[in-house]
C-alpha cells in the first residue's frame, strides 16, 4: 500500500440524494511525515523569497567562481583540482557556524528529523550519481 493511501482518499459524497465522487482528506489515518508537511505549508511568503534568493545567490557565486564548468567538475571526480570540494566545504562550515549562532540566539528552532530520512538521502545520492555519470562528468 502507497505511504500516502491514507490521507486522500476517494469516496463517495451525497449530496442531494446521489453521490459526488471526488478526493477526500480522511484524518483517521495520519503519516507520521504530517508535522513536517504542516511546517511545509506554514511557510510565509518571505521565507520562501528569502530562500529562492540565497539560492541563487549561491548559484550565482558557484558560476562566478568557475565552478560550474565541465573541466572544474570533471577534474574534481579525477582528484586532480579541489577548487570545488574547498569552496563547497567552506560554504558547509560558513553555514554550520551560522546556524549554530541564530539557534544559540533563539532565532530559529529545527525540528525533529525521524531516522528514516537516511534511506531516501542514500537513493537520492544514488540518484544524483547516477545522473551525474550518465551527463559525463
Amino acid at each position: 500500500m502507497h505511504q500516502w493511501s491514507g490521507h486522500l482518499r476517494w469516496h463517495a459524497v451525497r449530496t442531494g440524494g446521489f453521490p459526488i465522487y471526488g478526493w477526500i482528506y480522511d484524518n483517521r489515518h495520519h503519516h507520521r511525515l504530517d508535522h513536517l508537511w504542516k511546517e511545509v505549508l506554514d511557510m510565509t511568503i518571505s521565507s520562501i523569497f528569502l530562500a529562492l534568493v540565497l539560492g541563487i545567490g549561491f548559484g550565482f557565486s558557484l558560476n562566478k567562481a568557475g565552478l560550474t564548468s565541465y573541466h572544474n567538475i570533471a577534474n574534481q571526480f579525477r582528484f586532480t583540482d579541489m577548487t570545488i570540494l574547498k569552496f563547497m566545504m567552506t560554504a558547509i562550515i560558513v553555514a554550520m557556524n551560522g546556524l549554530f549562532l541564530l539557534r544559540a540566539l533563539g532565532w530559529v528552532t529545527f525540528p525533529t528529523v525521524p531516522a528514516t530520512y537516511i534511506v531516501g538521502n542514500l537513493v537520492g545520492g544514488l540518484i544524483f550519481g547516477v545522473g551525474m555519470a550518465g551527463a559525463g562528468y
